[in-house]
């Protein structure tokens, strides 16, 4: 493994569609609307790798955070959390699951990557852009790139189990799943997870695997494809074709 895969960092993708609709709109206008917004955001980048849930792990244990806990994470005083809580839960911003909150925004609009994903993706698209433009010659880095990630697939497939990406959210991504097409699929399942490594093994990221469950789910329920919304499809060999595929708008 490249010891570039340990260096992640994490970043919001926020879309027009959801920063201008009409939820935060409505949210804009109401009091301190403006720190409302702000608030919203803090509270997705600190459940962005907690299952989406604004809690304490300790261990395998989930402690919820308190009012006071969340006020001095987002830099807010407690009665405007107060507050601000009931906002969002009135507008299906968050969830309040037991005595915990959980931010259904949080897995889809945060992304996690690392400098060798980000690499491996750039060195796909100049290639296919050469090979757009009928160009038959590769610089010595490239062809050096190319057989270093040709030897390594190579090590990979002769390996009964794939060695997991330490840095990969492999549970968000499979309690996403499930909560999209309300399953209950084990989020420690090796079957799921070897899926997944050998995608991941080809430099497809974390939103990578939220747009392509996003997308079949959209294009699938309530068809008779119904039943292939499940991880040995989706995360199988039509992966890459599932990742191109552009999105049809109704």
């Amino acid at each position: 493994m490249s010891k570039y895969r340990s260096d992640s960092f994490y970043f919001l993708k926020l879309f027009d569609s959801f920063l201008n609709g009409d939820t935060m709109r409505w949210i804009e206008k109401q009091e301190d609307g403006a720190k409302l917004v702000l608030t919203f955001l803090r509270l997705m980048m600190i459940a962005k790798n907690r299952n989406g849930k604004l809690v304490r792990m300790i261990g395998k244990m989930e402690e919820p955070y308190t009012t006071e806990e969340i006020a001095i994470e987002t830099f807010q005083e407690v009665d405007f959390i107060e507050k601000a809580l009931v906002i969002f839960e009135k507008a299906d911003l968050i969830e309040k699951k037991g005595n915990s909150y959980y931010v259904p925004k949080a897995l889809e609009y945060t992304n996690q990557t690392t400098v060798g994903a980000i690499k491996k993706q750039q060195y796909r698209k100049r290639k296919a852009d050469k090979e757009a433009d009928n160009c038959l010659t590769d610089t010595e880095e490239e062809i050096d790139l190319e057989k270093e990630i040709r030897n390594k697939k190579k090590e990979k497939e002769k390996e009964y189990i794939l060695e997991e990406d330490p840095d990969f959210r492999y549970n968000e991504i499979i309690f996403y799943l499930n909560r999209i097409i309300g399953s209950n699929y084990n989020e420690n399942s090796k079957s799921i997870r070897q899926l997944m490594t050998k995608q991941i093994n080809e430099g497809y990221t974390e939103q990578d695997f939220i747009n392509v469950i996003n997308k079949k789910y959209k294009e699938w329920r309530d068809t008779e494809y119904e039943k292939y919304l499940r991880p040995e499809t989706l995360f199988g060999d039509k992966f890459e074709s599932y990742v191109n595929q552009k999105e049809e708008v109704y």
